[in-house]
């Protein structure tokens, strides 16, 4: 994926500590800082967990 035109990535995982849930996390590095980004939902109940996030991804803007 990409976050502002920059490369970064993305990792979807189970864990142990989310009730049926899943985790997203994506992280890049730009002009020398690291950025993280997570996201936690239950599909079951979110099913568009997966869509919010990227569009949230997509909106981020780096300004310097």
């Amino acid at each position: 994926i990409t976050i502002n035109d920059t490369k970064a990535e993305f990792h979807s995982y189970k864990d142990i500590s989310i009730k049926n849930g899943l985790a997203l996390d994506a992280h890049v590095n730009y002009k020398g800082n690291h950025y993280g980004f997570s996201f936690m939902y239950n599909p079951d109940t979110f099913p568009e967990g997966e869509k919010v996030f990227m569009d949230m991804l997509n909106s981020i803007e780096f300004t310097q």
